[in-house]
């Protein structure tokens, strides 16, 4: 089950979920290298990423981003683990971000990746990857096509993504 609040500040969660344990973990994926288990694992590490950066800059004690050697913890870990850690890292990263949509400006910067975002692009880039990474599960079906046609996902994958190399 998700959250209330991971629900409405990730609505792609649940197509994501969905898609993700209509399959085996070590099926392949239209990303020809990756498996069902790898996107799991890149999406827990990435959550948990973006969550531990908002979470430090909230605080008042920024840190800098890590790179991918954060998915090493998650792919040490059972299937099982693996998919409780993902859930918890969603919602830890929408209580971050439900709390800096509160006591921050929109326009607040925080370093990602080497360069500054503004706040809400912290959900924001979570949400894309869910369409992005479902779309590798599933191909072209009718959700796939509405939500990767949506332009704030093409706004974000040309302004957020491709000027930090972040996916």
């Amino acid at each position: 089950m998700i959250p209330a609040q991971a629900d409405e500040t990730l609505p792609k969660l649940a197509a994501f979920v969905h898609a993700v344990q209509a399959r085996r973990p070590d099926d392949g994926m239209w990303c020809e290298a990756w498996t069902v288990r790898d996107v799991l694992v890149h999406r827990a590490g990435n959550a948990e990423e973006l969550a531990r950066v908002l979470q430090a800059f909230l605080a008042g004690a920024p840190v800098e981003t890590r790179g991918f050697e954060r998915e090493a913890p998650h792919q040490r870990m059972s299937d099982s683990e693996l998919w409780v850690a993902f859930m918890s890292r969603c919602e830890q990263l929408t209580e971050l971000a439900a709390a800096a949509a509160q006591n921050l400006s929109p326009d607040t910067e925080v370093r990602w990746t080497g360069r500054s975002v503004k706040v809400p692009v912290f959900a924001e880039h979570m949400r894309e990857e869910l369409i992005l990474r479902r779309w590798d599960l599933t191909g072209d079906d009718r959700t796939a096509v509405q939500a990767l046609s949506e332009p704030w996902m093409t706004e974000h994958s040309v302004v957020s993504v491709s000027a930090t190399g972040e996916s």
